[in-house]
């Protein structure tokens, strides 16, 4: 009795197998760190407005007094720009590693990583408090502006942002984990022509 043949491999027209689990989680995982990034952007501009009512009265009687305005909108504008280039890059390569992009998937663990970099260095400087923050400079006393601002600042702010944070380190952590997988490594490779099935010739019986 003959074996049927095995069923072909399942391809698309790019040559790739379908998408696995794996990658369709990562790349959504990271349009949620999309969304994360705009949600830690909302809740910066309490602390800007903070701001806004302590600088006067630390910058008195100093070279900087005048200067705050132009400082606080200085630091909204950098603080908005660097949250929209992690925006546009974790949508942007969410869409390309959903569709297979093997150099979508480097950019990712590098990218990705940055933002691990600076979550990591961001909660370790929150649980190291005011550290370093008794230097001067032009008159300013660094500790006190900073102890009024932190005492300004609405008590749900500080949680809410080293939440946020530590989120989406484990987010990036586990976008790196599943791209790396080996689940997700055809998906990203064209696939061998000697992988794909070929019938076999057929065979009539003989006398």
């Amino acid at each position: 009795m003959t074996m049927p043949p095995p069923p072909p491999m399942v391809i698309d027209e790019q040559g790739r197998s379908p998408r696995p689990t794996v990658v369709t989680i990562a790349g959504y995982l990271l349009f949620v760190l999309a969304g994360l990034q705009l949600v830690s952007l909302i809740a910066s501009f309490q602390t800007f407005s903070v701001m806004r009512d302590v600088l006067p009265d630390i910058y008195r009687d100093t070279p900087m007094e005048g200067q705050e305005d132009t400082i606080i909108t200085l630091g909204i504008a950098v603080g908005v720009g660097i949250v929209l280039l992690f925006v546009a890059g974790f949508v942007t390569l969410g869409l390309l590693d959903l569709r297979g992009k093997q150099p979508a998937r480097i950019v990712t663990w590098v990218f990705v990583g940055l933002l691990l970099c600076c979550n990591v260095l961001g909660i370790a400087g929150s649980g190291l408090g005011n550290l370093g923050q008794n230097s001067s400079a032009n008159g300013i006393d660094a500790e006190e502006m900073q102890r009024r601002i932190t005492e300004a600042t609405p008590d749900w702010v500080q949680p809410l942002s080293l939440a946020l944070t530590a989120l989406q380190a484990l987010i990036a952590i586990s976008v790196i984990v599943l791209l790396m997988l080996p689940a997700a490594h055809p998906f990203f490779r064209k696939q061998a022509a000697t992988d794909q099935w070929t019938p076999p010739y057929p065979t009539y019986p003989t006398a």
